[in-house]
């Protein structure tokens, strides 16, 4: 007898959901079952569970099983729509792992979500916060969609994430992150094309004639590090102005560039004030020649006297009311990123 292949089993229960057999919302065959039923291997059914998932008809949900999710339209059909009804709730991802709970951006982040969801008194808006002990090996997707609510999705990084991957790929999934980009997502992000241009402005209004970008100086801000990076070159290069990108992370490397000068006076740009702050601090006994500092601000180094610094903020009250603004209403562009301008701020200059 000929060997059943994964395409022929794909294709019988794709005839049964399209024919009604399977509904929309009905718990699909387990691995086991279609081991039995059909008399395949265990490799075997699994592509056929990844096939069916793969062209749009099932969802598989880590620990529960899959579920069909064709309900008369292809994928595609529904996505090229772009048609996203009002959520009936919104969901909040919070992160409370140890190290974003020490984070002064986390920490005025959520305390200005908190205040805007009180003052427009969002009495369908809740919190789902997360820690590292709710990841494991075996658990990539723990988060289970809700079709009837939004998703925000406030914290950024590896491990937010595998905690978040299911509702931030998920293009049929509405949400909406803040701070940091995602396949299939709304963005709402801090316009680093803005504070780049609005510092070197600045800086060559102080007489830098030339600039370093100090690229991957600390650890994380990914999206951040790249944007601001190309940022920078690319404004300087319309500008006809040198600028040379450091990307090894180490403060001997941004020396030897500031001493390669020529007596030109630099402008250094971070991504984040507080390495600014660090850099400023590691070489405060090296005799550089004169440079000026700028960075994307969290105001960090408001809490050290000795930092002289241009910055632009973010503007935390801009960036969480456009997120709610998009979480309530869904936009007609199915998925949207949005720059939100900061605030120019010189400290102690």
């Amino acid at each position: 007898m000929r060997r059943i292949k994964y395409l022929d089993v794909t294709n019988a229960l794709i005839a049964d959901i399209r024919s009604g057999r399977f509904k929309h919302g009905d718990r699909m065959y387990s691995r086991s079952e279609l081991m039995n039923l059909y008399k395949i291997g265990s490799v075997t059914a699994v592509a056929v569970q990844n096939e069916l998932a793969g062209r749009g008809y099932i969802s598989k949900m880590q620990g529960s099983g899959s579920y069909v999710i064709y309900d008369g339209e292809h994928f595609a059909s529904r996505l090229d729509a772009g048609v996203i009804p009002t959520p009936e709730k919104i969901i909040e991802l919070r992160s409370v792992a140890s190290g974003v709970k020490r984070s002064r951006y986390s920490a005025r982040l959520y305390e200005e979500i908190d205040r805007q969801v009180a003052d427009r008194a969002l009495a369908n808006y809740e919190i789902s916060r997360y820690s590292w002990q709710n990841i494991s090996d075996d658990v990539i997707e723990p988060v289970r969609r809700d079709p009837k609510a939004a998703y925000f999705v406030t914290s950024g990084g590896t491990f937010s994430t595998w905690h978040n991957i299911s509702v931030l790929i998920n293009p049929l999934v509405h949400n909406v992150t803040i701070d940091n980009v995602y396949p299939a997502s709304n963005a709402v992000v801090a316009d680093m094309y803005y504070t780049m241009e609005t510092l070197i402005d600045f800086m060559r209004a102080h007489g830098c004639e030339r600039f370093i970008h100090a690229k991957y100086f600390m650890e994380g801000g990914l999206f951040y590090e790249n944007e601001g990076a190309f940022a920078s070159t690319h404004y300087c290069e319309k500008l006809g102005l040198e600028c040379r990108m450091i990307d090894s992370g180490k403060c001997a490397d941004i020396v030897a560039a500031l001493r390669a000068g020529h007596g030109k006076k630099t402008g250094l740009l971070f991504t984040k004030d507080i390495a600014a702050v660090i850099f400023r601090k590691a070489t405060s006994d090296e005799n550089l020649p004169e440079y000026m500092l700028g960075a994307m601000g969290e105001e960090e180094a408001e809490k050290d006297h000795s930092i002289r610094l241009a910055t632009v903020l973010q503007d935390f009250p801009a960036l969480v009311s456009t997120a709610l603004d998009l979480l309530v209403s869904p936009p007609s562009i199915h998925k949207k990123l949005i720059r939100v301008k900061g605030i120019f701020k010189t400290i102690r200059l």
